[in-house]
């Protein structure tokens, strides 16, 4: 770093299945927009190749932002070979590089290897009427084989159910089958699914490491199903080898584990095998080529579909037999099943550093057993390079003896018969060349993919449709990165010390309120929680739940009892005092009038509490607003403080009761933060707004009184 010479940053990647490249590349974007210095100042240039979803809106995103901030980029997609952009930036002799190659092979004339090969016995893994259940919800994983069904032309679709032990019953999910909606049945356990379909040969397992072996071994006993893809990765080796013991035993197939699977172009797909549908398209995967291959990677399994459907006529075969030491099938079951398939005309195989399966292929084409043309090569090279030895990703990806190695491996394969290349990104020349040495028999027919029709999903999310809300909020937002309160992150809220005066500022006004007024709503929803047993409210409670009424129902039964004489007279009190403030009344003027048309004043009046024992909530609450308050902004309060005055000249039981203090002290509170216009006030007031405190706060009390029946039995 500290080199004072123009620096490279490669970012450098194959097709990858479902890595959405935008959202990525939106990350190192902010990574170069905040060290855009260190980049300047070290003279970086980027080079760039990426493919896979997205990954054009993604190289544009970085090459704008490196135009931005005046750093020199170039960006490549899958039309460059995968290492194209080191060549390039580099700017190395291609040539010098080959022969650099030779000059680094290894003298292996008088070596022999004869490793022992397990018996092959054939078998066809994949047809057009093949069809699997796949153990686990994965649904996305089951539409995208029934798009590519509908893209390869079948006559029915390759999912027949899923497999969920967590079910209690069987059931059915909706997916889409061309255009249409289809039901695939959702069942509880593997021996259902083998009773209902006993055709089925394929079962994907996309269970856990934790519980795949016995998924597996469940499957292996099965009578119908002989071929099995074990996706999950991590699974002990002990567990992997007595799995392969057993399918040897029984003469089935397994593939993995770790594997993205397998497919074969027209006819069926395991999983997510082949990446997203641009690719799958791109690589003319929907209908069947003369190349078959076996690789241990899954990402650089869609690398070579497309280096394939560029340099021949397609991809007859492929399969990912998985990164672990210990594959369920290997090299060799695949090469030999090649060898058989006359459609098959060139074998290729794509090895790494580890593990010895390319030399039993090697030894293989050298005793005459393989005679079709067979391309190879290991990646890993440059693992001879370092002093440690280094583990490349898989599992298996790490020598233990200079067999192992990627150089031995290569010059092996050469000596052994195969076609290797002097170096990866000679392949597809080597590969064309072959291709054209047998004929270029096989060619594809002109069958046209129809489109696959965009999920509405993911156009709605590209913009490229919109629609009206069935159901439409402006209060929260859950379909971000995090919960918003009216745009306004959780983490912020909570952060920030805010209380549940706050949120509800957010969720019932949408306004951010000050700490004064959250506290006064706090303290309203701890004054008015309760008021004893003998309410109609908390008697309704308590009967329902002496009646063994759940809890919703119990605290239902209770709230709807609120009325005009039981919390609900919040907001016609309200209204009465606005309005009268509003008209310029005197409170005796407001009494007189409310006494002539002989309507009750909401608000007024306790049953039991009077003027030498006053109701101690109004007492707690008019402390509070007197004392964070100017009296200046309390004129709804003060005006009801005076209607009591005159009331209770007329009995001493008619004081300004809780209900009507809140309403009076709320309206000048809100008035006072100055964020709230008349119009919106007297919204509030025609929403009835004001009796939701009660009820959200009562309610706290109700649930109470529903736990302490149940206590008390």
């Amino acid at each position: 770093y500290t080199i004072d010479k123009p620096k490279i940053l490669f970012i450098g990647g194959g097709i990858a299945n479902f890595t959405d490249i935008k959202k990525t590349f939106s990350g190192v974007a902010n990574a170069i927009n905040k060290f855009k210095d260190e980049f300047i100042s070290h003279n970086v240039s980027i080079y760039v190749r990426r493919g896979g979803p997205n990954y054009k809106e993604g190289l544009s995103l970085l090459k704008s932002v490196c135009e931005k901030n005046n750093i020199y980029s170039e960006m490549y997609g899958p039309e460059k070979f995968i290492t194209d952009i080191v060549k390039i930036a580099l700017n190395v002799d291609e040539n010098l590089i080959n022969e650099e190659e030779k000059n680094d092979e290894m003298l292996i004339d008088n070596i022999a290897i004869d490793i022992p090969i397990r018996e092959y016995y054939g078998k066809k893994l994949f047809n057009n009427q093949s069809t699997c259940f796949i153990y686990g919800c994965q649904f996305k994983v089951g539409q995208r084989m029934l798009d590519f069904d509908y893209m390869s032309n079948r006559s029915k679709p390759s999912v027949v159910a899923f497999i969920d032990a967590t079910k209690t019953r069987d059931m059915n999910t909706s997916l889409f089958w061309k255009n249409q909606e289809i039901l695939i049945p959702i069942l509880k356990s593997l021996d259902r699914a083998v009773k209902r379909f006993p055709k089925t040969e394929w079962l994907l397992n996309f269970a856990s490491f934790r519980s795949a072996y016995d998924v597996t071994m469940k499957a292996l006993n099965s009578k119908t199903i002989d071929k099995i893809a074990i996706i999950a990765e991590g699974i002990p080796e002990n567990q992997t080898r007595k799995l392969i013991q057993k399918a040897q035993t029984l003469k089935k197939v397994i593939i993995g584990p770790a594997t993205v699977g397998g497919i074969k172009p027209g006819n069926f797909r395991i999983g997510n095998t082949g990446g997203s549908l641009d690719n799958l398209y791109e690589s003319k995967l929907y209908q069947n080529g003369c190349v078959s291959f076996v690789t241990k990677s899954g990402g650089l399994l869609n690398e070579m579909c497309r280096i394939i459907s560029l340099s021949t006529n397609g991809v007859n075969e492929c399969v990912s037999i998985g990164g672990d030491r210990y594959p369920g099938s290997n090299m060799v079951d695949h090469v030999c099943r090649f060898q058989d398939d006359e459609s098959v005309k060139i074998i290729l195989i794509l090895g790494e550093v580890g593990g010895n399966q390319e030399i039993m292929v090697a030894d293989l084409v050298k005793k005459g057993k393989i005679t079709k043309p067979v391309i190879g090569w290991c990646i890993g090279t440059s693992a001879t390079e370092f002093e440690l030895n280094i583990q490349f990703g898989h599992a298996g990806a790490s020598a233990n003896n200079d067999i192992e190695t990627a150089k031995f491996k290569n010059q092996y394969m050469k000596f052994c018969g195969i076609n290797v290349p002097n170096t990866f990104e000679d392949l597809p020349k080597l590969l064309s060349n072959i291709y054209q040495s047998v004929g270029g028999i096989g060619i594809q027919s002109n069958y046209t993919p129809p489109p696959i029709p965009l999920d509405y999903k993911k156009a709605l999310k590209e913009g490229i449709v919109r629609r009206p809300s069935s159901f439409f909020s402006s209060i929260s937002n859950e379909t971000g990165d995090e919960l918003e309160y009216n745009g306004v992150p959780l983490s912020s809220i909570v952060n920030s010390g805010s209380n549940i005066g706050h949120v509800v500022g957010l969720l019932w006004f949408k306004k951010n309120f000050s700490k004064r007024l959250a506290n006064y709503i706090e303290l309203i929803l701890m004054s008015v929680a309760d008021h004893g047993p003998c309410t109609s409210g908390s008697q309704s409670t308590i009967i329902a739940a002496r009646s063994g009424r759940d809890m919703v129902s119990s605290v239902s039964a209770g709230l709807l009892m609120i009325s005009d004489r039981f919390g609900g007279a919040l907001n016609k009190a309200g209204i009465y005092f606005y309005n009268a403030v509003k008209e310029g009344l005197t409170p005796l003027e407001f009494v007189t009038k409310m006494s002539k048309s002989k309507t009750l004043i909401m608000g007024i009046g306790h049953r039991y509490k009077n003027v030498n024992n006053p109701d101690k909530r109004v007492s707690i609450l008019k402390k509070y607003i007197f004392d964070n308050y100017d009296s200046s902004d309390l004129k709804h309060t003060k005006f009801s403080l005076d209607v009591e005055k005159i009331t209770l000249e007329k009995k001493n039981n008619l004081i300004l009761n809780v209900d009507g203090f809140l309403s009076a002290s709320l309206l000048d509170v809100f008035i006072a933060e100055g964020n709230f216009s008349v119009a919106e006030i007297e919204t509030i007031l025609e929403h009835e707004l004001l009796n939701g405190f009660f009820i959200m706060a009562r309610t706290c009390g109700l649930i109470g009184h529903w736990i302490d029946q149940k206590r008390l039995k």
